[in-house]
């Protein structure tokens, strides 16, 4: 059984917190400045995030599930308390001057590092378009994914929430970065991206609606269109030298995926943590480099040109 810090107690985190008790292990420690969120049957709360992980973190498992812009400083914090595994929500951090020098202080302190983008263990992704797409032989491929979400129907929607904070919400940072994660779990790393961007300058100026075009350094070329509304949806495309075919992840016959993902997650990080295969964790570098392609989209639309990474 493993001990757990569980840092931040939103809709995400009380998700985490159900896993790792169905899969025998235990959150001993969690912080949030709303303490009134803390599963009353975590014996040590805290309000302060940084004393709980002075108290807590060494040699401890530690899951970072705070707004986005506490996610880097806060991993930092963990792994200078000697935290021995960590698991941090996306994105790992809001822009790469936040993320600069995280993969190489969890390498230098043998941290076993990952960061929670689950739609990795979707069935679609894990089970069918990973294999296939390492079937092909340098030939070229062609992903899509189109998604939209409504934040107002979310568990912690409320005023002030990280969504609607200028300094880590907006749709890139809270939706896209699980598509473009994704594109790279799928075709590797970027070379070059474009994007198109909608702003709302009625609510904070943040990013509502945006459209990425990554070329991969592989045979890969992605797309990725995501925004903020209703209805929810979320299919993905996949068009290779062999076959075509297109992937409703919110459909009845994905119901349970949806569920089993998050699950299958935990699973993996907590057989990592112990000292198993790290499996199809994002590593920190690779969720650096999935920072790297959010900044070079907006840096694209600002200047309203392509992108070399």
């Amino acid at each position: 059984m493993t001990d757990i810090v569980l840092i931040g107690c939103g809709s995400i985190a009380k998700k985490h917190h159900a896993n790792i008790l169905r899969l025998g292990s235990d959150v001993v420690a969690a912080a949030d400045p709303e303490m009134r969120y803390i599963p009353p049957n975590i014996k040590h709360k805290y309000a302060d995030p940084d004393e709980c992980l002075k108290e807590h973190a060494d040699g401890s498992t530690v899951v970072i599930a705070s707004p986005s812009k506490f996610h880097a400083a806060q991993a930092f914090k963990a792994m200078e308390y000697g935290c021995k595994a960590l698991l941090v929500e996306k994105p790992l951090g809001i822009n790469m001057a936040d993320v600069g020098g995280l993969a190489e202080y969890a390498e230098a302190n043998n941290v076993r590092a990952a960061v929670a983008y689950n739609y990795r263990f979707h069935r679609v992704v894990h089970d069918v378009l990973y294999p296939a797409q390492h079937d092909q032989d340098g030939k070229q491929r062609f992903l899509h994914i189109s998604s939209t979400d409504d934040i107002r129907t979310w568990p912690n929607y409320r005023p002030g929430c990280y969504m609607l904070d200028p300094m880590g919400g907006g749709v890139l940072l809270t939706c896209a970065t699980h598509s473009i994660d994704m594109a790279v779990h799928l075709f590797g790393e970027a070379e070059n991206v474009s994007a198109s961007i909608i702003y709302d300058k009625e609510n904070s100026g943040l990013d509502t609606d945006a459209v990425v075009r990554i070329v991969h350094k592989s045979q890969g070329v992605s797309w990725m269109g995501t925004r903020w509304n209703r209805p929810p949806h979320s299919v993905i495309g996949y068009v290779s030298g062999k076959s075509a075919d297109s992937f409703d992840l919110l459909s009845p016959s994905c119901e349970r995926d949806r569920s089993h993902m998050h699950l299958w997650m935990m699973e993996m990080f907590l057989i990592y943590a112990d000292g198993g295969d790290r499996g199809r964790l994002c590593t920190f570098e690779e969720a650096v480099h999935t920072v790297r392609i959010i900044d070079a989209a907006k840096q694209s639309w600002n200047e309203r040109t392509d992108v070399k990474l």
